[in-house]
């Protein structure tokens, strides 16, 4: 099956709005975020959930207009988080 990303997800459908963006991509959080840049600018939409790659995150989300409003561990160990990303 080939990848898709969520910029051409967008173009295809012809989508007006997205709200949330789950991620539970096993620490390519960041190579997804790469895929869906227009779509972020354009919807702001929410983000959870990521592995390993949090402080990657946290260094490139404000370009976005978001800020990490809260973060908790998960269960499994210290590399699995939750967050909660919004626009500000």
């Amino acid at each position: 099956m080939d990848a898709v990303t969520v910029d051409k997800l967008v173009g295809r459908f012809a989508l007006t709005q997205i709200d949330w963006i789950k991620l539970d991509v096993e620490g390519a959080e960041v190579e997804v975020r790469k895929g869906a840049e227009q779509s972020i600018q354009r919807f702001h939409p929410v983000f959870i959930e990521v592995h390993r790659t949090l402080h990657s995150l946290e260094a490139v989300l404000p370009q976005f207009g978001y800020s990490i409003d809260k973060t908790m561990f998960g269960r499994i160990s210290e590399n699995h988080r939750h967050v909660l990303a919004v626009a500000k």
